[in-house]
């Protein structure tokens, strides 16, 4: 699968639609986003909740893989590391080459805002906001 796969379809109707790809015995490993507390600064909250309604605390959607017929194996949080040194540090680059190449495209120039938004964001919240990454069988 890819990353945000199970994004595009929703966290909790991908848990159900995967179900029959799942070999007996087998495990799925999923990786969502999640808020780590219940509360948080209300433009995050409305930042997130317009961009990914689904974005639920952790044993909420520890919850919807139970609900989904699975038995949890392992939940933890995506270290901050992970993150800064092995996703956005090499998505910087590439977005810059991309606004490079595109040069006065209105529509590259906006989208790459849209982007830089979600990760000002991302960074801002770090410690509100991440990744949980989940393995269940």
């Amino acid at each position: 699968m890819l990353q945000g796969a199970i994004y595009n379809i929703g966290f909790e109707r991908g848990l159900n639609e995967w179900r029959k790809y799942l070999k007996t015995g087998g495990y799925i490993a999923v990786s969502e986003s999640s808020w780590f507390t219940d509360k948080r600064p209300a433009e995050i909250n409305d930042f997130w909740m317009n961009a990914y309604p689904e974005i639920d605390t952790i044993p909420n959607q520890v919850a919807k893989v139970l609900r989904a017929g699975y038995l949890p194996v392992a939940t933890f949080i995506l270290p901050e590391t992970c993150w800064m040194e092995h996703y956005f540090a090499p998505k910087t680059i590439a977005e810059d080459i991309f606004l490079h190449k595109y040069a006065g495209n209105k529509t590259a120039e906006e989208f790459m805002f849209g982007v830089s938004t979600t990760i000002s964001m991302i960074i801002l919240v770090s410690r509100t906001i991440g990744r949980m990454i989940t393995t269940f069988g």
